[in-house]
């Protein structure tokens, strides 16, 4: 038996070296539930009895089972490796801007025990892969922390840490091809890229950037993080993913196969994403061969009816404490607990061990219970039908639904104050049980609504209520709803609404909530009244970098020599990192390249984040000393910021090719190389141009072949010679650019130049060259349209179909 927390050596086979082992660290079992919790006599609605706690999960996977197997797997010299880059970002700012115009912050970071809980259970992950598999797969991770606080903002339809977040930050820090740097540091390729965040959100992101599957877990809307193996099952959900998108950009069809599981654990089975005899060759190849994608090709399985009754497995709750507590007015309570800023999950509360519903809304629609509370944050009281449907109870309201979506649960809010003395709750539940489409109730738990959950806490001292009395009832009277959120809502929209400077204006801008004085200065950014600069400077210094953020930009738009001065002034001593940056943004809209001077002191800053912003800002001045000084910042460290500048250099300034020139060798980021070559192309100078087509053979096949996309998207006839050179290259993405490329010369292509091509079997390739033909009306011979007819990929045969019609 395994000691409570096991530490087992995992010996990683290397792929040049072998490293030193690292542990395997396996949770504890759970403590089940408190017996005084289940036997407390203010559980109204239950009788007497045998009673259990309520969860709507299976549970966390059986890590003692987990130990077990992988100890005995069979050590694997032959097995594929899996390399997996892992960013953590430790700390997102997320501004949402509503539908109904009103800005929130949505503001969360990850402490320390948070990333511990990370860090292990990504390393469980190598272990539940190698156990999936059978040992046949090794899997590498490698983790990078990000220290600094991340800016984004989030509208309808856009959600936080989204594909502009994610390409912006992540394009520069990872190679699609490899490349050999002379710091002999790994930077690619990777077979799956994976971004962890304490976004306060439930929208995970899946998406391609260079040619790598990446995937966002916004941890603290997934699941309760604060129990050790809770990410267990997401994070292995998320490389399975990755697995089949892999596999599939390999020239595969995508297929839903019915979920199979290994059996004993809540991990599914490879197998039912990817054949199990071609998930090795998955990962073990960075720019697949012909010969093996026609393999894996021919080994794909067919693609089954998807079957919609299939649930999920859902992820662990009941993270939240539930306590017994004694009050000096009604002697034994339950105390409902909440002590991490962030909100996840719920907490059981008990119902019958047999299978019969709790009670049922039907005949008595109404629940009841005492509250107490000094918090400031609403609770909601869950009720669970078959299904997985939900009733939320909202005690003091819920919070707004953020812009990237609603919950679609029921819910009905109730006012309850924090104060020192019990108040009687009381709510009608026939509607919202109509809405919810079930009346028998199989499961209660308290903990934050799905809205809830979106927020951090507002309480210092953590979310506390005492419960007294459930008890349901055929008839009762409801308690009174709230009004928006404490008033919160109220003045945040009369902040928004705001036209003109006025008394009540001025009071908003001093309110307590941080939601109010955001939204009063947005308004600020549309009015112009000198009597409002006191107020905004005041702002603009604030320690909170929202707040500064929009003072800073009412400074801004008041146009006035001494709000302009305040900006400057920021700009140089602002007291957040973010209101620099912002004042940076702000300095350069004025369009005077005299002010560039003003912004490039933040080539010293130490944060990166700032030293990009001022790189963006240069980027909107024009002129020769602007453009110097934005090409000053090619000798930072983070790739993002060399990338950043690259992308405007000036072709016609001499200098700054010089500075292309050697970027395009000697740069290890593939994303800086890739534009320092095609800034170097469009170059006037004819040795520039030369040096920048030395591209089209640069080590990395995502480089050769994002060269000829660029060049494919402006296409003039001295590209035709890149082409050639593409057309004969080893990687097959590349000859697939190189015909595209073709295809957009007003020409088109000769036999010859493309010869090689029309016997090539890849379905890449033969996907390109039916472009190329369709758009040049070329035709092809009966020998290469006869195989394509006979490839094993039903998007080539489809197209060589219309081809020969």
């Amino acid at each position: 038996m395994a000691p409570l927390i096991a530490l087992k050596a995992l010996a990683l086979l290397a792929l040049a070296q072998t490293p030193a082992p690292v542990p395997v660290p396996y949770p504890a079992p759970q403590v089940p539930a408190s017996a005084d919790v289940l036997a407390w006599k203010g559980w109204g609605y239950l009788q007497p009895g045998e009673r259990t706690m309520f969860s709507d999960d299976p549970g966390l996977p059986d890590f003692a089972e987990l130990e077990r197997r992988y100890d005995a797997l069979p050590q694997r010299p032959d097995a594929s490796t899996w390399r997996e880059r892992v960013f953590i970002l430790s700390s997102v700012d997320v501004l949402d801007h509503g539908a109904d115009g009103i800005l929130r912050p949505r503001f969360a970071n990850f402490e320390e025990p948070h990333l511990e809980n990370i860090r292990q259970s990504l390393r469980r992950l190598e272990a539940e892969v190698a156990v999936a598999t059978g040992g046949e797969l090794r899997l590498v991770t490698e983790i990078s922390t990000e220290p600094e606080r991340l800016f984004d903002d989030s509208t309808p339809g856009r959600p936080p840490v989204g594909p502009v977040f994610l390409k912006r930050y992540l394009e520069a820090r990872f190679n699609g091809g490899s490349y050999e740097a002379e710091d002999k540091v790994y930077r690619g390729p990777y077979d799956g890229v994976l971004v962890l965040t304490p976004a306060l959100s439930e929208s995970s992101q899946a998406t391609m950037l260079n040619g790598t599957p990446v995937d966002t877990l916004p941890v603290y809307g997934l699941s309760d993080f604060n129990v050790p193996g809770a990410l267990d099952i997401p994070l292995y959900r998320t490389w399975l993913s990755q697995a089949s998108r892999r596999f599939q950009s390999m020239g595969a069809p995508p297929h839903e196969v019915e979920p199979k599981y290994v059996p004993g654990l809540p991990f599914q089975d490879p197998a039912s994403v990817i054949p199990e005899d071609l998930l090795p060759k998955v990962a073990a190849l960075g720019e697949p061969s012909t010969s093996t994608v026609l393999e894996i090709l021919r080994h794909a399985p067919p693609t089954p009816k998807q079957d919609s009754s299939a649930t999920p497995t859902v992820l662990p709750v009941a993270a939240c404490a539930l306590q017994i507590a004694q009050d000096p007015d009604r002697g034994q309570v339950v105390r409902y607990l909440e002590t991490d800023p962030a909100r996840p999950g719920d907490a059981g509360t008990p119902r019958p061990a047999g299978s019969a519903p709790i009670f049922d809304l039907a005949s008595t629609p109404f629940l009841t219970c005492w509250v107490k509370t000094s918090s400031t944050d609403p609770v909601a009281i869950k009720l669970f039908g078959e299904g997985g449907k939900e009733i939320d109870v909202c005690l003091g309201g819920d919070r707004h639904a953020p812009s990237e979506g609603t919950s679609s649960v029921s819910s009905v809010e109730l006012a309850v104050s924090p104060q020192s003395s019990w108040q009687a709750e009381t709510a009608d539940l026939a509607a919202a049980a109509k809405l919810a489409g079930f009346t028998k109730v199989v499961g209660m738990t308290i903990g934050p609504s799905a809205n809830m959950r979106r927020y951090l806490r507002r309480s210092t001292s953590g979310v506390d209520y005492l419960f007294d009395g459930f008890q349901v009832s055929a008839s009762g009277t409801p308690t009174a709803a709230p009004s928006a959120a404490n008033g919160i809502e109220e003045k945040a929209e009369a902040a928004h609404g705001a036209t003109a400077m006025s008394p009540e204006l001025t009071s908003l801008l001093k309110d307590p909530s941080e939601i109010v004085r955001l939204n009063a200065l947005d308004a600020c950014t549309r009015i112009r009244d000198a009597a409002l600069e006191p107020d905004l400077v005041e702002a603009s210094i604030s320690t909170n970098p929202r707040i500064a953020e929009y003072g800073v930009r009412a400074l801004a738009s008041q146009g006035a020599d001494s709000a302009k001065a305040a900006v400057l002034r920021t700009l140089r001593i602002g007291v957040t990192d973010h209101s620099r940056a912002v004042a940076a943004d702000a300095v350069a809209d004025l369009k005077d390249p005299k002010l560039a001077g003003a912004i490039v002191v933040l080539l010293e800053h130490k944060s990166w984040v700032t030293r990009l912003a001022a790189v963006d800002a240069l980027n909107k001045i024009a002129g020769r000393e602007a453009a110097i000084m934005r090409s000053a910042f090619l000798s930072q460290a983070d790739p993002e910021i060399k990338l950043a500048v690259t992308r405007d250099l000036d072709p016609t300034n001499d200098e700054q090719m010089r500075r292309a020139l050697w970027s395009a060798v000697n740069e290890p980021s593939d994303a800086v190389r890739l534009w320092s070559d095609y800034k170097l192309i469009l170059s006037p100078d004819a040795t520039m141009r030369k040096e920048g087509y030395k591209g089209v053979r640069d080590d990395s096949a995502w480089v050769r072949a994002e060269l000829l996309r660029l060049l494919a998207s402006h296409p003039t006839e001295e590209y035709r010679a890149a082409y050639e050179l593409g057309v004969a290259d080893s990687a097959a993405t590349v000859r697939a650019a190189a015909l595209d490329g073709f295809a957009g010369l007003e020409k088109g292509a000769t036999a010859d130049e493309i010869q090689n091509a029309l016997s090539d079997d890849n379905p890449k390739v033969q996907l390109a060259l039916i472009r190329l033909a369709k758009a040049k009306s070329m035709k092809l011979p009966k020998s290469t349209v006869d195989a394509m007819l006979s490839s094993p990929d039903s998007n080539v045969v489809a197209a060589a179909k219309e081809l020969s019609e």
